[in-house]
């Protein structure tokens, strides 16, 4: 149920919170706001959550004056930040955008019609890259026909941005939020969630939203990660759908995971995880026996006659001689031509 508190202002306009967790973002800070002040929807909120920065982000932010709602916390993450700000939110509907991301004017008015009808949960759209120093350009754009695909299916699938859907605040109440213990690929796992706890999902075809790429070190995508990280997370997701109530797994909704999940195994054993992979390919096993990897044709027979770890321990055994011996070679010719 919606919380009671939760306003229709405007002439009976729906209020639209738009959520923005800030860390020392504040080059792209001001931007960001002002383009969720800039939206055609006559009823919005805008909440700043500052994640512990120690830039000058919030002098930026009392800039605005009352025209936003701005809260500094220690520095807990995004997630956290993120699920602050529902806390704060009166909406009934929730945009999400990041620091550094920006939102075309008109973008919650195209969107919400989708959300009002009843019709879908959370609507997707496309958006833009800018900011690299390229012409912008339209990021990847998502599967379109959505009349036979499982919400669960299109989300796993799919690399998607966080300031792309326009969400119903009833199912991110219904999942928690975000996981605050989820470094990256956040959105993934959100939408995942959100959709095995029973989202309808709609697309909208139009550029509403633009990711700006740069170099920050702010910047989630930026910095190495542990071999294994990514996979940790598709454990702790595949764990959780499979043991909490709200969600529901389809045996073609295990089929998938299990596939994302084995293949990630294979990563992360060749990167340097075998102890995490094995313990993903139990996984794999659990979600569904029968699942797939894209490997070369030989790879999956071969790996379901000895084992996929033993398969890949024999693969690194290979690798490792065939490195020695284009040394040897290299050495030897190197050699002979001095």
């Amino acid at each position: 149920m919606a919380d009671t508190n939760r306003e229709m202002t405007k002439g009976h306009s729906p209020l639209v919170s738009i959520l923005i967790p800030n860390h020392n973002g504040e080059p792209y800070l001001k931007d960001a706001v002002e383009s969720a002040l800039a939206q055609t929807h006559p009823s919005i909120e805008v909440i700043v959550i500052d994640d512990g920065s120690t830039d000058l982000s919030t002098s930026t932010l009392a800039a605005f004056g009352d025209r936003i709602q701005w809260l500094q916390l220690s520095q807990s993450g995004a997630c956290v930040a993120r699920n602050r700000a529902l806390e704060l939110a009166k909406g009934e509907y929730i945009q999400y955008l990041d620091a550094d991301d920006l939102l075309f004017p008109t973008k919650i008015e195209e969107q919400l019609p989708y959300l009002t009808s009843g019709a879908s949960d959370l609507v997707f759209c496309r958006g833009t890259i800018f900011g690299d120093g390229k012409p912008e350009r339209p990021k990847k754009a998502p599967i379109r026909e959505l009349a036979d695909t499982d919400p669960f299916l299109y989300c796993i699938y799919q690399r998607l941005s966080t300031p792309a859907p326009l969400h119903r605040r009833e199912l991110l109440d219904r999942v928690g939020g975000f996981r605050p213990d989820v470094p990256f690929a956040q959105e993934l796992d959100l939408h995942l969630r959100l959709t095995a706890a029973g989202a309808r999902i709609a697309f909208h075809d139009s550029l509403l939203y633009r990711v700006r790429h740069h170099q920050s070190p702010t910047r989630i995508s930026q910095g190495s990660r542990p071999p294994g990280a990514y996979l940790q997370i598709l454990l702790d997701l595949s764990h959780i759908l499979l043991k909490d109530s709200v969600y529901s797994l389809t045996s073609e909704r295990r089929h998938a995971l299990a596939n994302l999940v084995a293949q990630h195994a294979i990563y992360a054993y060749r990167n340097g995880a075998p102890e995490q992979a094995a313990t993903a390919f139990q996984m794999a096993r659990q979600l569904d026996p029968s699942f797939h990897v894209h490997e070369r044709k030989w790879y999956l027979p071969a790996a379901r006659r000895i084992g996929y770890q033993n398969l890949e321990w024999c693969l690194s055994k290979i690798r490792k001689w065939n490195q020695k011996r284009r040394a040897l070679f290299h050495a030897t010719h190197s050699h002979s031509s001095s």
